[in-house]
């Protein structure tokens, strides 16, 4: 029932019409005396929750939006409290604005020209900048709280403060059970809302521009209700995104921002919005590496000539130390073969010179996603005791015009001179793509020719290549060939045997009740190991609310509630084999 009537007076505005019924609130349009229109919302003192008031019990969305004035937020014009039937209702009244939600085009099923979808963010984001410049976040992100002017996107704004809040370094209260799972950043799950969740929310918004739906919305079937909705979302964070369906295509430095910005570990994604801004301006996407205290930091940088372009050592160079191969169920045939024709070859030069062998070049490590490749590669390192390198795409790009050719040459440099050693690169296929002169991967042949230079016989140097990937039929023929990655290794979804053996490993040291294993493997046929590892943290989570041991119904409950993330195509790309976790 609506609180205000046409025509109805209130305060100096009279009520034009009525616009839309929230939790605890209404939005109308209202008119000044001169026929000035405006946004009012008021709150229904009945229904207003706890979550949306500060410490004096002042509603949040109106005392933090006194202090906001900016062309790319919604502006404050005034507030206070409408009387009726001895009841108080708090109102707010707000610059009214003429254009279109990001949400019309989308529920429409148009999809955004690039250009118009970096534009709109652009814009956005100088309003994001300047709400984070006062302190505070706008923590609900969403197509639906974009409004756009088509015709001057300079007017882009950031409406409906309903979730806005102070940061304060840890977690915030507010009322958060509408909040969209698909635009709402991993951490706040865990009341972690900061700077870096409004980044994540902003950039979602830009995938769901340039693609037509939301991150991993392609995975989701129809019809799903909004808690089971939220739970595959929360499923999906950690598989790969999907790069299918823009419009004007996405060109490759986008396609590795939304990788860094849509990752479920806050500080391996961009730190600030203003650098976020930066790499859309200039379409490149900045280097985020990783320091001695294995911090996130972000290297900013204006496009400039490849001769300014100078190298720099961005990544870690250490000597990998644990248990190696032992850690590492099944596999005998692999671990025996990389025994014999590398480790023992890299650790003995001498020997390897006296008979006059060379140790194979390097090795790919394929299959689908969360299976074990990463933690296989590191494994081979401990066992090897060699010194290991670890590259992400993110560690060799540059905001240079083909700068990465010189840190993809200074990278091989520093492991010659530390050699023996062993680079390992990450999602190798973003690195190495096949070469074309037409599509917008061809910008990426100079650095794919450099990649070739380097690998070429590198044994010789004392240097073992690592590459992991989901999707070896992307990388460049001439990457896989003999004398660079010798080796093609298939990584599956670990069978049950291994997958009991994840259950106790993630289990471990967790306060438990009797907990069967192996009725946990045998419910979990096709997961991968980074699936068990979120039923697991998932159960223990419900087990710390209610702060008692986790169970097993707990985890049971957890699994019909998560199904496995691998498809079935990825699923029938090889004979499964035994790998996995060796706790004993």
């Amino acid at each position: 029932m609506a609180i205000l009537k046409e025509s109805q007076i209130i305060g100096n505005y009279t009520v034009q019409s009525f616009i839309k019924e929230g939790l605890y609130n209404e939005t109308y349009r209202i008119s000044d005396k001169e026929g000035v229109p405006y946004f009012l919302k008021i709150f229904d003192p009945t229904r207003i929750p706890y979550d949306i008031k500060d410490k004096d019990g002042q509603i949040l969305e109106i005392t933090l939006s006194r202090k906001l004035a900016h062309r790319n937020v919604i502006q404050y014009v005034n507030d206070d409290i409408y009387e009726m039937s001895n009841t108080k209702y708090p109102y707010i009244v707000t610059q009214y604005f003429t254009g279109i939600l990001v949400a019309e085009p989308l529920v429409r099923g148009r999809i955004f020209p690039l250009e118009r979808a970096l534009n709109i963010t652009i814009n956005a984001l100088k309003g994001l900048i300047y709400m984070h410049s006062k302190g505070l976040l706008h923590n609900d992100i969403t197509p639906r709280n974009i409004m756009f002017n088509p015709k001057q996107l300079e007017e882009t704004q950031l409406i409906d403060l309903g979730h806005i809040s102070e940061y304060n370094g840890s977690g915030n209260n507010f009322l958060r059970t509408d909040l969209i799972a698909f635009y709402r950043a991993p951490e706040t799950y865990s009341n972690q809302f900061d700077y870096r969740s409004d980044i994540y929310s902003i950039i979602a918004v830009l995938y769901s521009m340039v693609f037509g739906k939301e991150p991993w919305g392609q995975q989701l079937p129809e019809g799903l209700d909004a808690n089971e909705e939220e739970k595959r979302v929360r499923t999906l964070m950690n598989k790969p995104l999907s790069f299918s369906g823009s419009l004007d295509g996405c060109p490759l430095w986008l396609q590795q921002l939304f990788k860094i910005c849509l990752s479920p570990d806050p500080e391996k994604r961009i730190q600030t919005a203003k650098d976020l801004l930066n790499a859309l301006e200039t379409k490149t996407c900045p280097n985020i590496y990783r320091s001695d205290k294995e911090d996130q930091k972000v290297i900013k940088s204006g496009v400039k000539s490849e001769r300014e372009a100078e190298p720099q050592s961005e990544y870690s160079i250490q000597k990998k130390v644990g248990n190696g191969f032992a850690d590492v169920a099944g596999m005998d045939d692999v671990k025996a073969m990389l025994q014999q024709k590398v480790i023992f070859l890299l650790k003995n030069p001498n020997q390897a010179k006296k008979y006059k062998l060379t140790p194979p070049n390097g090795m790919l490590l394929y299959g689908p996603p969360g299976c074990g490749k990463t933690y296989f590669a590191e494994k081979f390192a401990e066992e090897a005791q060699l010194n290991y390198i670890f590259i992400k795409a993110s560690d060799i790009g540059s905001t240079y015009i083909h700068g990465s050719q010189g840190k993809i040459a200074q990278l091989f440099k520093d492991a010659e001179k530390n050699a023996p050693s062993v680079i390992c690169f990450d999602e190798f296929d973003a690195m190495v793509p096949k070469r074309s002169g037409s599509d917008a991967k061809s910008l990426m042949n100079p650095e794919v020719n450099e990649f070739l230079s380097q690998m070429n016989n590198c044994s010789q140097k004392g240097i073992f290549i690592i590459g992991t990937t989901n999707q070896k039929e992307l990388i460049d023929e001439a990457v896989l060939r003999k004398g660079r990655l010798d080796l093609h290794v298939m990584i599956p979804a670990p069978d049950k045997d291994t997958r009991k053996k994840i259950f106790d490993f993630y289990l471990k040291d967790r306060p438990c009740s009797d907990i069967d294993t192996n009725a946990l493997a045998a419910l979990t046929d096709n997961y991968s190991s980074s699936d068990i590892a979120f039923i697991v943290n998932d159960a223990a989570l419900v087990a710390a609310f209610k702060d008692t041991p986790i169970e097993q119904k707990m985890l049971e409950e957890s699994i019909r509630n998560n199904p496995s993330s691998l498809g079935q195509a990825q699923l029938t790309l090889a004979p499964r084999r035994k790998i996995g976790f060796n706790v004993q």
